[in-house]
């Protein structure tokens, strides 16, 4: 096999990854393994590529090779570039303190480096952390802190991801006008972007955001779209979230068959692609599914199982939610 040499093998990885196109990026590394790990930069970009591919752990050994190196031996940057991709191969796989710690070391680096877009990332992926385990006012706060990085640098890609982020937590309280006002701008930024998968992952928001406050109709048809171009994309973890929430709207619509057909594909989806939380919010949907159903039996035995995983990933709020519907089914919460 004729590999070109490192400059140009980096100028090229560089070029395809600024484009977004991870698969490119893996098939030009992937077999060039020996001289990607002499170099910091190509060795983060694989584990990059790795991650975007639902290869979480194959990122997360890759990227600790960099994330470990001293202070010193390769640019902050790319160590803190390295570190986030540690942080959140962690986080998809539910291990949110492991996640937390890296997404530190991404800041601090970021900021040491005085490099807005890799600090801007890291304040937004805590901010998922701290979202995740329920705190409100903090995971606000970090993307409040990372908006006004992405703007200074002129990262609509980033913008879409954050008021995304901000959606969620919106949703959480409530707030619905406020969350779709917020996935507007992050579609907003997503076109600007011209990136398919954040202009999904938005109207996935929207969907969310039109199912929890009654309209499960419409709310099928968002999560449908966005779940077909998410296949088209080949991003399975993401693909999952949004079959998941058709098997919701179909449960809330009456549509059982549907909506078990959309949510037992989800979680082999979610399962693929190695991202716990996904997987067990599907668990709680199918068990949901169950109780309207009339299946005690197999809603405890789900409901159980949701509120396990919520509780190893380290998610108080859904597990609280997990375990209300126990309560409702009339059985006390394991």
């Amino acid at each position: 096999m004729n590999l070109l040499p490192l400059p140009e093998l980096l100028r090229v990885a560089r070029l395809a990854a600024g484009r977004q196109a991870w698969g490119e990026v893996r098939a030009l590394l992937a077999p060039a393994l020996e001289l990607v790990r002499s170099s910091p930069e190509l060795t983060v970009l694989l584990a990059e590529a790795e991650y975007r591919g639902n290869r979480p752990n194959d990122a997360a050994a890759l990227a600790a090779t960099v994330d470990a190196l001293p202070a010193g031996s390769a640019p902050d940057a790319i160590r803190s570039r390295a570190a986030n991709v540690v942080g959140a191969a962690a986080f998809t796989m539910g291990r949110l303190a492991d996640a937390e710690g890296a997404f530190t070391r991404a800041l601090e680096r970021g900021r040491q480096a005085e490099d807005d877009l890799v600090a801007a990332k890291a304040c937004n992926n805590l901010g998922n952390v701290l979202s995740v385990r329920g705190d409100v006012d903090g995971a606000l706060a970090r993307y409040r802190l990372a908006i006004p990085l992405y703007q200074r640098v002129g990262q609509p890609r980033g913008l879409a991801e954050c008021y995304h982020n901000m959606a969620i937590v919106s949703r959480g309280q409530r707030r619905w006008d406020e969350a779709d006002d917020f996935e507007r701008r992050a579609i907003d930024f997503a076109r600007q972007a011209n990136d398919a998968r954040l202009l999904a992952m938005a109207l996935v928001g929207r969907a969310e955001v039109a199912l929890a406050s009654g309209d499960a109709a419409p709310a099928a048809i968002l999560a449908a779209r966005a779940a077909d171009s998410l296949r088209d994309l080949d991003d399975t973890a993401m693909e999952a979230d949004a079959r998941r929430l058709i098997g919701e709207a179909e449960t809330a619509r009456g549509q059982f068959d549907a909506a078990a057909t959309a949510l037992l594909l989800a979680h082999n989806l979610a399962r693929r692609a190695g991202d716990a939380l996904i997987a067990a919010e599907c668990t709680e949907g199918l068990a949901k599914l169950a109780a309207v159903r009339g299946d005690a039996d197999a809603a405890t035995r789900l409901g159980t199982e949701a509120v396990a995983a919520y509780r190893a990933i380290g998610s108080p709020t859904a597990v609280q939610r997990a375990e209300a519907l126990l309560t409702r089914l009339g059985l006390p919460p394991r």
